[in-house]
């Protein structure tokens, strides 16, 4: 019935950081997340809608490395052409993890790299010093096998690094950089004067990354260099008959986005079976209230709301639509 393409289940909240742009909060997490069972019973589930890819991401995905394996390995025994990848920091991504990873059928590793010294990394990363286990990380990834899409968050700190970042993947051969702007959401919103560029320096960013792709094509680099912006995301749900992609967070609860705190689905109440059954992707794109807070999104900063309009996402319970959305006629 539907052609859903993508997944992204957030594993767990746990990290091992506090970074600062962190848009859920990750740390610790606020009530009861899925159990393994839970979550091995959404991956022979999600296997059964032939999607092009999933991702697995957290917090710190590496936090339930055994079940992120078992996951990896459920899938794709039951759907081999789905590509399963990861998000973590690296900082835990040992030589015998990724290998084990690579040998349950994970495809890309996504790991973060927010700046090219201890300083600038841990203007937001706050890792006390862990910058060089990071690199570690992706060279374990890479001589396991796995595919390394590096992310990075251009800020006031690593703005003069930037180029030195992308060097670095291409000299390593990894598949990809990919950046993307300051959320004004979760911590990221408290950080968010302390840490997003100005427009002059946006400008000045958008010169690097023009040159760097010009060199990178004329060295046949394996690398690509791509610019994130979460704003298209809105603009794709405007344009759509149905929701393509599932994001699912820790509770087990199915999201119209990560960026907003609207729950369209409890897979504690009823599975992904009744999900599709019921016909809420095509439902829930013509709810008011997602209707509502969708179309005003045009750039980076009409992603912020005010808390009292809204529940605070990731701190408190979202605002559940569920039942709501299952009564609406199509």
């Amino acid at each position: 019935m539907y052609n859903i393409k993508t997944a992204s289940i957030d594993i767990t909240y746990r990290c091992n950081l506090r970074c600062k742009h962190c848009f859920n909060f990750s740390g610790v997490p606020r009530k009861q997340e899925m159990t393994d069972e839970e979550l091995r019973n959404l991956a022979k589930d999600l296997s059964k809608l032939n999607i092009d890819s999933i991702c697995l991401c957290g917090g710190e995905t590496l936090y339930r490395y055994e079940l992120v394996c078992e996951i990896s390995s459920i899938i794709k025994k039951n759907s081999p052409q789905t590509l399963v990848n990861i998000v973590t920091n690296g900082i835990l991504l040992t030589k015998e993890k990724a290998m084990r990873l690579k040998s349950s059928g994970i495809h890309m590793v996504q790991i973060s790299l927010d700046g090219f010294t201890d300083e600038s990394y841990d203007a937001v990363r706050q890792s006390n010093g862990c910058l060089s286990k990071v690199f570690e990380g992706i060279i374990n990834a890479k001589e396991s096998g796995l595919e390394v899409s590096i992310a990075t968050l251009p800020h006031k700190k690593s703005l003069n690094e930037f180029e030195k970042i992308i060097d670095y993947c291409h000299d390593n051969a990894l598949y990809e950089l990919r950046a993307q702007p300051l959320m004004p959401l979760g911590r990221g919103k408290e950080n968010y004067m302390e840490l997003a560029l100005s427009s002059e320096e946006y400008e000045e960013l958008k010169n690097i990354f023009k040159k760097k792709d010009f060199e990178l094509k004329n060295k046949s680099s394996r690398t690509e260099i791509n610019w994130g912006d979460p704003v298209d995301h809105y603009f794709m749900l405007q344009e759509v008959e149905y929701l393509p992609f599932l994001t699912i967070n820790a509770y087990g609860e199915i999201e119209i986005t990560p960026y907003l705190p609207f729950t369209i689905w409890d897979l504690k109440e009823e599975g992904l079976p009744e999900f599709i059954e019921k016909r809420i992707p095509e439902k829930v794109l013509v709810h008011p209230l997602i209707k509502k807070y969708i179309s005003r999104v045009y750039s980076i900063e009409d992603m912020y709301y005010p808390d009292k309009e809204l529940p605070r996402m990731y701190l408190e319970d979202n605002l559940n639509l569920m039942r709501e959305i299952e009564e609406m006629k199509v």
